[in-house]
């Protein structure tokens, strides 16, 4: 195996993380983007069973948190998302080039626990001010869903008037929610209240790390007047870890990755035998490509 075989539980929840190709501004919050980035949404919530709930796009990044319901979800709808979003960009931008970089977009699975979900919903909410480029997240010009919106985010997006034709399949308008996830440890109010209270305490820590360091945050109209051609300034790491769970728990995340690793091995072998010219191997649950490409069977979730 070149890279490990998917993993997506039922009512599993992912964090998607992609970026531009060189970090350039593509993505920069025009009016045009905002409203493809959620026609896109909201048209692929119609096909694939999946529930959003927090979303930030900066000029060269986005970040999704989104929950699999049935569990084999998650990769076609990337696959889908980062296809229709790159070509409509591109028309818009008037280029033909790759918009994504070329690495595999990042799906972290969050464990279903308040303390995990709280962190990375922050995380996103706060990624517009923790980039120094507004000093609020409300004051973020494109897609975002702010802390008290979660649960609560409701909106209908007619389709954009470029790259989608009036005549093709694509849905003249479209409806876009964004629900809380479901944790295991707090209730749906005290998951919001808490995102909240996260939020404002590190806006407060970024607002005032710059203040102390004579630093001041872009600000929209800088933002806006951003050339797209252009990279974003700051180093980015390399060479880094690419986690595929999120977990503060360390007993959970051993277990998980110990049953991720298992998983692995018996797809490893089914796949050898397949390859060996048996046809009637059964692969671990939630395997796609050969399950819906090649018709294998597959077993079914347990727990």
């Amino acid at each position: 195996m070149v890279t490990p075989c998917r993993v997506s539980p039922p009512q599993s929840i992912h964090m998607i993380t992609r970026r531009t190709v060189q970090r350039q501004l593509w993505l920069r919050p025009d009016r045009e983007v905002t409203q493809c980035v959620y026609y896109v949404l909201g048209y692929l919530k119609q096909r694939y069973d999946i529930e959003y709930h927090t979303v930030s796009v900066l000029s060269n990044h986005l970040h999704l948190l989104l929950t699999d319901l049935r569990g084999d979800q998650i990769q076609p709808f990337n696959r889908d998302l980062f296809s229709l979003l790159g070509r409509s960009i591109n028309c818009l931008r008037g280029r033909n080039e790759n918009l994504w970089n070329n690495k595999k977009p990042s799906c972290v699975c969050v464990a279903p626990r308040g303390e995990d979900v709280i962190d990375k919903a922050a995380y996103i909410v706060v990624n517009p001010v923790e980039a120094g480029l507004v000093s609020h997240a409300k004051k973020w010009p494109g897609v975002r869903v702010l802390a008290s919106e979660l649960g609560r985010r409701r909106l209908r997006v007619r389709r954009p008037g470029f790259f989608f034709s009036e005549e093709g399949c694509m849905p003249e308008e479209v409806a876009v929610e964004f629900t809380l996830p479901r944790v295991w440890d707090v209730s749906p109010e005290q998951l919001r209240k808490s995102v909240i209270e996260e939020c404002q305490r590190r806006e407060e820590s970024i607002r005032s790390r710059l203040q102390n360091a004579g630093e001041t945050f872009m600000g929209v109209k800088s933002v806006l007047r951003a050339s797209t051609h252009e990279s974003a300034k700051t180093r980015e790491e390399w060479f880094r870890l690419s986690p595929h769970v999120a977990c503060k728990n360390a007993d959970l995340r051993r277990k998980f990755l110990k049953w991720r690793k298992r998983r692995q091995k018996k797809y490893d072998e089914q796949r050898a035998a397949l390859l060996s010219g048996r046809r009637d191997v059964e692969f671990p649950e939630g395997t796609y490509v050969l399950h819906f490409y090649v018709g294998q069977k597959r077993e079914d979730w347990v727990g």
